[in-house]
């Protein structure tokens, strides 16, 4: 198997060998695995809203927001005049 070399700051360093010993793995182990999961999450075809859904309702506002127009009053107009 080819070996690979990376650098990484004390702290990065730390928080690897804490994890490999929490988990009873090498810390190679762990850079794979975080390697596989990252390479097929981005292989999974997910589509937008699933690789986001996480974020979903974690802003509070109206719900009309992006429907209604009255919120759009005064954007894309220069100095500030409004759309009618």
């Amino acid at each position: 198997m080819p070996t690979v070399t990376i650098k990484m700051t004390d702290a990065q360093f730390a928080a690897l060998a804490r994890e490999a010993d929490a988990r009873g793995t090498s810390k190679a182990g762990i850079l794979r695995d975080a390697f596989l999961k990252k390479q097929a999450k981005e292989t999974s075809g997910d589509s937008a809203f699933d690789l986001i859904s996480d974020l979903v309702g974690g802003v509070e506002g109206p719900r009309d927001l992006a429907t209604n127009p009255k919120y759009l009053k005064g954007y894309g107009t220069s100095r500030g005049s409004r759309c009618k």
